[in-house]
């Protein structure tokens, strides 16, 4: 956390069930293991459990770069601001993934003024042109679907869907590291 304070984790497991390489294939199973080891992790701790941020893996999880450019202003340079950085995201983002998928994640990785400056924050400076490189991180939305139909017939709601790897890395380090 950001106070740099250790926070206490507890983990619980089960053997896993309707679930194969990362994709529920069976709704029963996969719905009483969720259940047995949400009531594990809320015996351990004493809390009830509401809700779960739920991780994805497997090969139906995809990242894929979308690149997008709109126009600043047509004739002199204009300062670029929080709403043009929000419309190339918008665009790159509407334009990175197909009707099957669900994004998890979208990651600014540059922008571009005028085919020239890469930066990271392009809010500020002036330009005709702005582009975005955005990585979409996705997974097939029929395996997002049957995911969150387990997790709602054992009887809790999701908090976020995050790729395994990301939600490692979020939970563990800080935005410092």
């Amino acid at each position: 956390n950001k106070s740099g304070e250790i926070i206490e984790a507890q983990c619980q497991s089960v053997a896993s069930a309707g679930v194969t390489q990362g994709i529920v294939t069976e709704l029963g199973p996969f719905t009483d293991a969720i259940v047995a080891v949400v009531h594990k992790l809320s015996a351990v701790t004493g809390h009830k459990i509401k809700s779960l941020y739920v991780s994805m893996q497997g090969p139906h999880v995809r990242a894929a770069h979308s690149l997008c450019t709109i126009p600043i202003s047509e004739r002199s340079n204009k300062i670029i601001t929080s709403g043009d950085i929000a419309k190339v995201n918008q665009q790159a983002y509407s334009l990175g993934f197909t009707i099957e998928e669900q994004v998890l994640h979208q990651i600014p990785q540059e922008y571009t003024i005028d085919n020239q400056n890469k930066l990271l924050e392009p809010a500020g400076l002036y330009g005709h042109k702005l582009s975005a490189d955005l990585l979409l991180l996705t997974a097939l939305s029929r395996d997002v679907q049957n995911l969150a139909s387990a997790i709602d017939r054992a009887g809790y709601k999701i908090r976020a869907v995050a790729l395994s790897g990301l939600a490692t890395c979020l939970a563990v380090l800080s935005e410092e590291t």
